[in-house]
């Protein structure tokens, strides 16, 4: 017996059985093809799946971006902070090394003007001595004033 010719009848049903399962999915295949609204729906659902898969794609791309261009923006934010806190803390210590020397200077100023004064009143003849022990509020004006004098002159030259 051979096989492209059965004659066994079991042989025979099992070869039939074979050929209907093979002309139906024959059958179906054409029906798929022949079916052309259907295929161009499969294919336009195919399409639509393809451009939500670009545009999730694409917008994980961006949210990505930025959260990259935030953290880098929040990273020099935090650096220009730290750099104005230094330079802060540098001004004050210049400010406060500059007061310290300004009162050691007015307080040097107001010794040798108060020695001055001193000096200029053992100088002076007897009333007057005796007007300045009287009224040292005039004295202390006219020196201020001509510490202030002086101080503006010094001033102009530098």
């Amino acid at each position: 017996m051979s096989k492209d010719n059965p004659q066994d009848p079991a042989e025979l049903r099992a070869d039939i059985e074979r050929t209907r399962g093979d002309l139906g999915d024959t059958v179906e295949a054409l029906v798929h093809k022949a079916d052309v609204p259907a295929r161009v729906k499969e294919s336009a659902q195919e399409k639509v799946e393809q451009v939500k898969d670009t545009a999730a794609h694409g917008a994980d791309r961006v949210k990505e971006t930025a959260q990259q261009g935030a953290a880098q923006v929040k990273d020099t934010a935090v650096l220009v902070k730290d750099q104005a806190a230094a330079v802060a803390e540098r001004v004050n210590t210049v400010a406060a090394v500059a007061a310290e020397k300004a009162q050691e200077t007015a307080s040097k100023v107001t010794v040798q003007a108060s020695q001055a004064t001193d000096k200029a009143v053992r100088a002076l003849p007897q009333p007057v001595a005796e007007q300045v022990r009287r009224h040292p509020a005039a004295l202390a004006l006219g020196v201020a004033a001509a510490v202030l004098l002086l101080w503006r002159l010094v001033r102009g030259r530098s």
